[in-house]
């Protein structure tokens, strides 16, 4: 949308819910891996003189997920743990762009956040690491696993795992390329991020 003769907006957003199929019995709750997505952009562009373009532009996402393994053959969840992804971020940005006639000058800074979070039922990892293979000379005897596997399933009622990741990230950059219309053309610049 147009602010004025020399700027804009542009808004975008978005909600996208995924149904679920596996039901947690022991929660007494049904589609448990379900999921809602909602994001939104904005950019706001202007143009204060004939060679300048000022930008700014923001993003945010966010996604929210239930359970995502451990069912059993009928989609059924058989432990009581709440477990499920939990996934935030933001982006934000400034780029400035100036056009003399020796150069295109290039300036843009930017902050990346984001936090994401992720819990799991491990059980059949853990498990699944019980085995007669483990004892020196032995080597993988079968029913044995089983039966091991098949009691600690039954013992370990659920064993969330998982991870928590928080990430902060900020550039700039500033660049100029040449644009005399020879042959020969360059590039300075410098970039950082932190």
């Amino acid at each position: 949308m147009p602010l004025w003769d020399t700027a804009a907006l542009r808004l975008v957003g978005g909600v996208s819910d995924l149904g679920g199929y596996i039901n947690e019995v022991e929660l007494d709750k049904e589609n448990y891996n379900q999921a809602r997505k909602k994001n939104a952009r904005a950019r706001f562009q202007w143009e204060p003189g004939e060679r300048w373009t000022v930008g700014v532009t923001g993003l945010t996402q966010s996604i929210r997920a239930g359970s995502v393994n451990a069912a059993d053959e009928n989609y059924q969840r058989f432990d009581g743990n709440e477990i499920g992804i939990w996934d935030d971020g933001n982006i934000a940005s400034l780029d400035i762009n100036w056009a003399p006639d020796w150069a295109n000058v290039f300036f843009t800074v930017s902050t990346f956040e984001r936090e994401n979070q992720v819990i799991f039922d491990a059980r059949d990892s853990i498990t699944g690491e019980l085995t007669t293979a483990a004892v020196p000379g032995l080597g993988s005897i079968g029913f044995i696993d089983d039966l091991l596997q098949g009691i600690a399933k039954e013992l370990i009622r659920g064993s969330p795992g998982g991870y928590h990741v928080i990430s902060d990230s900020k550039s700039a950059e500033l660049r100029f390329n040449s644009n005399s219309g020879g042959p020969w053309n360059w590039t300075l610049g410098a970039y950082g991020r932190r």
